[in-house]
């Protein structure tokens, strides 16, 4: 089975860098970007390689670009990509939003490790 390839999106670098080292030990290959158009310029790049970036976590408040937004243009370039949105608010209103856009998980920040690697086999069985 070929190694999951993730995309993960949050303008705050330590929470980029920790689901890097995560992710990466874990054993899936990790892509990040800071902000939304970052994220789909590094997308719209995978597709012309035919990289097939197959997850995208991307957290609800960045500038420039919402993650709802970014998971509805990226879906709209993929409708089989899954995505989790991630976000700091425990509440209804961010589940429908992230379920609205696309969202196949949601995560609350702050989370852990085992947690976020459940829901990406729940998304991916073997």
């Amino acid at each position: 089975m070929r190694t999951l390839k993730i995309l993960v999106v949050d303008d705050d670098l330590s929470m980029r860098r920790i689901l890097e080292i995560i992710l990466e030990t874990f054993g899936y290959d990790v892509f990040t970007a800071s902000n939304g158009p970052e994220a789909l310029e590094i997308y719209e790049g995978s597709l012309e390689i035919e990289m097939n970036i197959d997850l995208l976590i991307t957290d609800r408040q960045m500038p420039g670009m919402l993650g709802e937004e970014l998971i509805r243009r990226i879906k709209m370039l993929n409708s089989n990509i899954k995505a989790i949105f991630m976000s700091a608010d425990d509440d209804a209103l961010v589940i429908r939003v992230g379920k609205a856009a696309g969202a196949d998980a949601i995560l609350h920040k702050p989370f852990n490790p085992t947690s976020l690697v459940g829901i990406i086999e729940k998304l991916f069985p073997s």
